[in-house]
């Protein structure tokens, strides 16, 4: 009475028993398939799979379960079975096996369907990031040349009334840049084109760079910013240095565009050192105006802001803290915040990463 095909095969694979439920899947009654072997009515492209599977079952002793593949019914269509297998024994010694076999071809179609959307999906994914790797390549073109010509207007003596008006254009030139570039790292994250590259360098002048780049600005609100790493660190250590400048980049400057007054401190440690492998501590920390508890799970994601006026009144896409988020994971780190209304917020992460060894032989 089962639903299921079952049968029972010798060690030549041929038809010993089938129950009469094989006439309403595939048409057949019991006595045409008795002594043939299984796989004339088996698809040809999925007799390997097959024959693999049962070599597997053999070997192993388990039973085979939920094996898919296709069967010749009696019209000449072909329909999706999926059978589950276990040996026979008699004295200990394998004489046959038995399967049982049910038609599954309305669930393969949906799956054949499924993937399909999925496989559209990431075509028009790839499309779309193309498009934007592609714009924002044809937009800082023109974009560079408007904030080059600002600063050569701004180095001509210009009149006061002038200036004025020259530094509204540079800075609004540099602000447009600024989200182009990260329209161009989200959309090479997001094509899978980002890759990250292996070097020497030396850590605390690149945090140091990123310190003197931000000086300026922080100066311009009144702001402090220090720079503390640990004596520990190696002067030569292996990684992406461009990501990690990128990375702290965007941080310390969302820490100066979000505190008003106090200070920002960029901090380096090490948490721990195995042989030449070093686990460092990067954190960045603000006095600035802190985000919302319920907000704190979120702002990582692209186009997020920790409020609904955030873009209105300091600008940005929410586009920074989804590229550090999608960098600090290429590294193979996780970032993590801190924050409290009105007090601040400390973004921090670790990654693992080797020191330089003089003399070193990269394995191939």
């Amino acid at each position: 009475n089962s639903s299921d095909m079952v049968s029972l095969h010798g060690m030549d694979t041929t038809y010993q028993f089938v129950s009469a439920s094989v006439t309403s899947l595939l048409g057949y009654t019991p006595n045409e398939l008795l002594g043939t072997n299984p796989y004339l009515i088996i698809h040809p492209e999925d007799h390997e799979l097959l024959l693999e599977s049962m070599w597997k079952i053999e070997r192993s002793d388990e039973p085979m379960q939920n094996i898919s593949y296709r069967m010749l019914r009696r019209d000449g269509t072909y329909v999706w079975m999926e059978s589950s297998t276990k040996l026979i024994y008699e004295n200990g010694i394998i004489v046959g096996f038995q399967t049982s076999t049910r038609d599954v071809t309305i669930r393969k179609e949906y799956e054949q369907a499924l993937s399909e959307a999925k496989e559209r999906a990431e075509q028009t994914s790839r499309y779309k990031s193309e498009f934007l790797s592609s714009m924002s390549h044809e937009i800082r073109t023109p974009l560079n040349a408007i904030i080059g010509l600002a600063d050569v207007l701004l180095n001509r003596n210009p009149r006061e009334e002038q200036v004025k008006i020259f530094n509204m254009l540079k800075t609004s030139g540099d602000n447009l840049l600024t989200i182009v570039n990260d329209i161009l790292d989200f959309s090479k994250v997001e094509a899978g084109r980002m890759e990250v590259e292996e070097a020497t360098f030396n850590l605390t002048e690149v945090a140091a760079e990123v310190v003197n780049l931000f000086t300026e600005r922080a100066e311009e609100k009144n702001l402090k910013i220090i720079l503390t790493t640990d004596s520990q660190l190696p002067n030569g250590i292996v990684g992406d240095q461009h990501k990690i400048k990128q990375v702290l980049s965007n941080l310390v400057s969302n820490a100066i565009k979000f505190t008003t007054k106090g200070h920002v401190e960029v901090e380096i440690r090490v948490v721990n050192m195995e042989n030449d492998r070093y686990t460092l501590l990067f954190s960045v920390r603000d006095t600035g105006i802190g985000i919302h508890a319920s907000k704190l799970e979120v702002i990582f994601e692209s186009f997020v802001q920790a409020a609904n006026d955030t873009s209105r009144k300091y600008g940005g896409t929410g586009l920074g803290l989804a590229i550090v988020k999608r960098f600090v994971n290429l590294m193979g780190g996780e970032i993590f915040v801190e924050s409290r209304l009105e007090v601040g917020s400390r973004f921090f992460f670790t990654l693992l990463m080797d020191r330089h060894m003089v003399g070193r032989v990269n394995p191939i």
